[in-house]
């Protein structure tokens, strides 16, 4: 039984590792249904969020002024936007970072704009980092699904299990649950008693 739920977990982790990226590729085309994680704050309550990608200066960049997150099914989508100086009202710095795959992200992409004249914030570096393949998401979500796809194979088996242990112990007959006596097999369905 063991042996066959570890066959079952390595059989279910090839198959999802082998279709989670058409999965991905899939939400990279919009193909997602809208969850109900949507988040849009603007002013004073976007400064309870953070940067959802690490900004490429030294520095700390400004606190948010806005902060949006679209969650659909093996996507995540977040727009975030900045404001350095009050006094202007104009936005500073802004990113928008994408996540793709389920449970943990696949695919990643962050586009990130800042001030490039400001020599206070002069960088060479480019502000698209393209996709990024997460190792982490890549190996774990194949293992998480597999896992707990497994898990729902052995809950039956566990469930009968204990149910059996329970009958023996009050004296009833495993399979049908009639009183039990000194015979062999129970009287009421002919299974054979385990003692």
């Amino acid at each position: 039984m063991v042996r066959r739920g570890v066959v079952l977990f390595l059989m279910l982790y090839l198959f999802f590792a082998a279709v989670q990226y058409p999965i991905v590729l899939t939400a990279l085309m919009g193909k997602t249904w809208r969850g109900p994680s949507q988040v849009n704050v603007i002013g004073p309550e976007a400064t309870a969020y953070t940067w959802p990608a690490p900004t490429p200066h030294q520095r700390a960049w400004p606190e948010l002024r806005q902060y949006t997150r679209d969650a659909g099914w093996g996507r995540t989508k977040y727009m975030i936007w900045a404001l350095e100086d009050p006094a202007t009202n104009q936005t500073s710095h802004s990113m928008q970072h994408e996540e793709y795959g389920w449970p943990l992200p696949v695919l990643t992409r962050t586009q990130r704009w800042w001030p490039f004249e400001n020599p206070a914030w002069k960088l060479d570096q480019e502000q698209d980092t393209g996709f990024l393949v997460s190792w982490l998401g890549t190996l774990a979500n194949p293992a998480i699904v597999a896992a707990g796809a497994t898990a729902l194979y052995f809950v039956p088996i566990f469930l009968r299990w204990n149910r059996n242990k329970r009958r023996r112990r009050r004296g009833l007959c495993e399979n049908c649950a009639y009183p039990i006596g000194a015979s062999e097999v129970c009287t009421e369905c002919g299974e054979a008693v385990l003692r």
